[in-house]
């Protein structure tokens, strides 16, 4: 098994990484756990048509964010992706024998 050699930079670097990962993670159940359980079958053409709200407020768990639910589902998709880049990343510095880190 191959031991990494950690410089301080290194341990820096990467405990900022856990931080920003560690914190989008929490966003990403927050808003898992506060949406709809069941949702109608027509939802997604709701959304395309903001005039038809009557309906559907109150699916979610919680008004604040049944009123955010517009950039909820894309801010969780982008804070997804940025979790799994936070991971390559970390692993690349890590793995990484630049004099940078020295």
């Amino acid at each position: 098994m191959k031991t990494f050699q950690l410089t301080a930079k290194k341990k820096i670097t990467l405990a900022l990484l856990v931080v920003i990962a560690l914190a989008l993670v929490i966003f990403i159940v927050n808003v898992q756990m506060n949406q709809p359980d069941n949702l109608p079958a027509n939802y997604m053409e709701r959304l395309k048509n903001p005039g038809m709200t009557g309906d559907y407020i109150g699916l979610w768990k919680s008004r604040w964010h049944e009123e955010n639910k517009a950039w909820l589902y894309p801010a969780k998709q982008y804070a997804t992706y940025t979790v799994v880049a936070l991971a390559c990343l970390s692993a690349w510095v890590t793995a990484s024998k630049a004099k940078f880190w020295k």
